[in-house]
């Protein structure tokens, strides 16, 4: 425990990460000021939040509220999180050793759970779970699921009378699991399987009626359960999900057998130079192509048949097989998610560390003297390579730099150099790596967003729209698309704005349109887009746009000023004249509500009001404002 501490000691000031800034450090309903049941119930429920990993989100909260944005207090109970979990991962696999399948005696057990127990803890693999704040989902569900686990073991161990509170125990661990992240659904089968390996009479046989039963319920449950959540849509569900992401279902499948020999190989050589936060790998489009992809399909189908052709003589090597691959399907096979992430091969790892440490004390002939200084060696060693690793994440420039360097073709390690060099003033260095982040990808919604943000405040806005232009599907797609990701929308919105800027109305009016069909509440869109409808001359569309502002906007002088605009164009010179005066009666300083007023006076004849209004405008244009008014100033 303490070398796996250790080999942590270097992270407590290491940077908010990634996800971390969106999701943990700048999501407001988790910093909470309070531990009232409802503060805690909107950070584990809110609007926002996702709902299903409520625990986590709690446990965010908590450090929001004792530490604040304080990177030691977050590290540090990633840290603690961590020992737990490797605490209870040596005391499931002592008890494992020492049940009657196996036969290990006590000393010998606590031997070779020691060596297990550092084989996992330290592994520079786990550092994505531990070091990267976000990830402390990962690690939390695998501390509930390991103790789930071993407290089930225990209740079958026990005397009659304290199973209730072992299988009570369970329950609630498992419940807790769940709450933290989706890959602890697999828990109840986890269970089950350990109960055929290791627990049940071998008179019993191994696949009675009763564990047929149980074994359909655990595969049909999790089915119905899809099914509800989606409204019976599953199958719509996922292929709107994978309608965000470059690859098709069946490319996934196809690249996953290589990634989960991939991780196989990252916990066995766990180098610091092979791991990486955002690893480039390439897809598989048939099973030749690359070849590596049939490859690996055999390479995995030879793993399943190695686990079933050891269950009878090798049960551990067999369980241990089932573990890793099992623990592997949420993630790592027909639902759409990222490819690849090192942190999903935390909880699969944990047999696979006990069946190594197993295999040394059988390889040693079982001498404890060799066995302890084999294990200290080999803690040590892999203690310093998460040291190693560790030194990644220092600040966020040395962390992106070892993204864009192991990862040279993804644009996201380059975009997010250039955030971290921007964040440390270093300007020009940034511009350079956005610049090869765009040419590396430039679909790449971010880096295209982030570099026409760069060429709009250098007054580069045609050099700007390019960038938007190259990133973004072509309009009659973006028009029939039934989904689009946050990302791209901010890009549509960001040309609408450069656009009527420039006062290309019609190009402005068509993005904003587009924006709105996914994001129809949005307030400044709803105004842009009424400007733009005006200038198109479409002043009673530009009204109707205006009319589906909440009602706080409506009370508002912005709103008014282009609702009087809009009357004006549609020469309805009265209402035009009302929605001016509404506007001043709550904003008298806000220089365009008179002057406008002015015009309109002027068009139905009447030149000395006119005149006047017109004169108070010019004069508070020439007066300081206590604060600007128009968020669409820049616009003008």
């Amino acid at each position: 425990m303490a070398l796996v501490a250790i080999s942590y000691s270097n992270t407590f000031h290491s940077p908010f990460l990634f996800d971390d800034i969106d999701f943990v450090v700048g999501n407001k309903l988790l910093a909470i000021k309070s531990l009232s049941p409802a503060s805690l119930w909107d950070a584990g429920f809110g609007n926002g939040i996702n709902k299903s990993r409520w625990l986590a989100n709690i446990s965010f909260a908590l450090n929001h509220y004792f530490t604040g944005n304080s990177k030691v207090g977050f590290h540090a109970t990633n840290l603690a999180l961590h020992l737990l979990t490797t605490l209870v991962m040596y005391e499931l696999s002592v008890t494992t050793l020492r049940l009657p399948r196996l036969g290990y005696g006590r000393s010998q057990a606590m031997m070779i759970g020691f060596l297990a127990a550092g084989l996992w803890g330290a592994n520079p693999l786990q550092t994505n779970a531990v070091t990267y704040i976000y990830q402390r989902m990962t690690s939390m569900a695998t501390l509930f699921f390991l103790a789930s686990l071993l407290c089930y073991v225990r209740a079958r161990m026990a005397q009659r009378q304290q199973r209730p509170l072992f299988i009570a125990a369970c329950c609630l661990f498992g419940f807790l699991a769940l709450g933290c992240k989706e890959i602890s659904a697999i828990l109840p089968l986890a269970i089950l399987a350990y109960e055929l390996y290791f627990l049940r009479d071998p008179k019993q046989g191994l696949l009675g009626k009763k564990t047929l039963i149980i074994a359909a319920l655990l595969v049909i449950l999790p089915l119905l359960l899809a099914l509800a959540t989606t409204g019976g849509q599953f199958f719509s569900w996922l292929t709107k999900e994978y309608s965000r992401y470059p690859f098709t279902m069946g490319e996934r499948l196809l690249t996953e057998p290589r990634i989960v020999l991939f991780y196989l190989s990252l916990f066995l050589l766990p180098l610091p130079s092979r791991l990486n936060l955002l690893h480039d790998f390439s897809l598989s489009h048939g099973l030749a192509d690359p070849l590596s992809t049939l490859v690996a399909i055999l390479g995995l189908g030879g793993l399943i048949a190695v686990g079933v052709l050891s269950f009878r003589r090798h049960r551990l090597l067999s369980f241990a097989i089932f573990w890793y691959l099992a623990n592997l399907v949420i993630e790592s096979s027909f639902i759409a998610l990222d490819l690849i992430f090192e942190h999903r091969a935390y909880l699969p790892t944990v047999f696979l560390s006990l069946l190594l440490a197993t295999a040394l004390w059988q390889l040693l002939r079982a001498k404890s003297l060799p066995f302890l200084i084999t294990a200290i060696v080999c803690v040590v060693t892999l203690s310093g390579l998460t040291w190693q690793r560790n030194q990644a994440f220092a600040t966020a420039v040395s962390f992106w730099s070892d993204v864009a360097k192991k990862s040279p073709n993804l644009a996201n390690g380059h975009q997010g150099l250039y955030s971290a060099l921007k964040a440390e003033g270093r300007t020009q260095e940034g511009r350079a790596s956005l610049l090869k982040a765009f040419a590396v990808d430039p679909t790449h919604p971010q880096t295209a967003y982030d570099l026409a943000i760069l060429y709009r405040d250098e007054g580069q806005a045609r050099k700007a729209i390019e960038v938007l232009n190259q990133s973004l599907p072509p309009t009659p797609s973006l028009q029939e698309q039934p989904l689009i990701s946050s990302f791209i929308l901010n890009n549509i919105e960001l040309r609408a704005n450069l656009a009527l800027a420039a006062e290309n109305y019609a190009d402005a009016k068509r993005d904003y349109q587009i924006y709105l069909r996914f994001s129809d509440t949005n307030p400044d869109t709803l105004i842009n887009l009424s400007i733009a409808q005006r200038e198109t001359g479409e002043p009673q569309q530009a009204i109707a746009s205006l009319q589906k502002l909440p009602e706080v906007m409506k009370k508002s002088a912005i709103y008014y000023v282009n609702l009087g605009q809009a009357y004006a164009k549609d020469e309805q010179q009265d209402k035009a004249i009302e929605a001016y005066q509404q506007g001043i009666k709550l904003d008298p300083e806000y220089s365009e509500l008179p002057f406008n007023l002015g015009l309109a006076y002027l068009k139905k004849g009447m030149k000395t009001e006119g005149e006047q209004a017109m004169r108070r405008g010019i004069l508070l244009r020439t007066q300081p404002r206590k604060a600007p008014v128009d968020p669409h100033a820049f616009l003008k």
